[in-house]
């Protein structure tokens, strides 16, 4: 039972992590203006499905937006250049995760309906461990792809430039502070600072495999039980002997 609870913990997982940011990268700018210090922030999120969020602090305002990664003219806050490739990235990382859920869900079913059936334990055994190697995949695909994904689609639109400095388009995480953050040098007074790398989905994705794992191991350990021999019946009484033998005669009669 345990191990069925396991595979369907880890199925819950990656439903929150389909509901939360996989990566952000965040660049906060700070300057003294007549004695004040000012500072702003621009964080963008990037989300399984076709959308991203940014959200702005400090002089740049207070707000979260939601974006589609097809760029929109139509919503303030948002690019209107398309991130095709990212938005390609997070849909497979959509895909993959929803995959990853349904069968980590069917196998913690089957798991919990396997006593004394055998060929059910193996069915769930074979779900879970599908549903595993999908939770694996899916953040090792962003950190492989995501880098060239972000550098291709700013290359269309002239954004960052990436031989200037650091970025989610150069690494996947890092940070990165003043000249060495892409597009160069800041302006005169503004001190300019950045930091890029995974969030909670992501990490989210790889708990539910360790959680898969675990409910697969403990699935394949039950497995025992199945082949416990039953125990021998009990063998039946000897019809040749009497079952209420006769009294002993008394003593002295003939």
């Amino acid at each position: 039972m345990l191990g069925g609870l396991l595979l369907i913990i880890g199925a819950i997982l990656l439903v929150v992590a389909l509901l939360t940011s996989w990566y952000s990268f965040t660049i906060t700018e700070s300057a003294t203006v007549e004695g004040q210090s000012l500072s702003g922030s621009v964080q963008t999120s990037l989300y399984p499905g076709s959308d991203y969020k940014t959200t702005t602090s400090g002089y740049f305002g207070g707000n979260t937006t939601t974006c589609p990664y097809a760029g929109t003219t139509s919503t303030s806050g948002c690019s209107p250049y398309a991130r095709n490739q990212t938005g390609a990235l997070y849909s497979v990382a959509e895909f993959l995760t929803i995959g990853g859920l349904v069968l980590g869900l069917l196998a913690g079913i089957l798991a919990l309906m396997t006593t004394g059936r055998p060929g059910m334990r193996k069915g769930a055994m074979a779900l879970g461990i599908l549903a595993l190697l999908l939770a694996l995949v899916t953040p090792m695909v962003l950190l492989a792809g995501q880098p060239a994904a972000i550098k291709n689609d700013e290359a269309q639109y002239g954004g960052h430039a990436p031989t200037n400095g650091s970025g989610p388009d150069t690494s996947f995480f890092g940070s990165c502070s003043g000249s060495s953050c892409e597009g160069g040098s800041p302006a005169p007074g503004v001190s300019i600072s950045g930091t890029w790398g995974p969030s909670t989905g992501w990490y989210l994705s790889i708990g539910a495999f360790v959680v898969f794992l675990l409910g697969i191991l403990i699935v394949r350990g039950a497995k025992g039980q199945d082949a416990m021999p039953a125990p021998a019946p009990a063998a039946p009484a000897d019809s040749s002997m009497p079952s209420n033998p006769p009294a002993n005669p008394p003593m002295g009669s003939s």
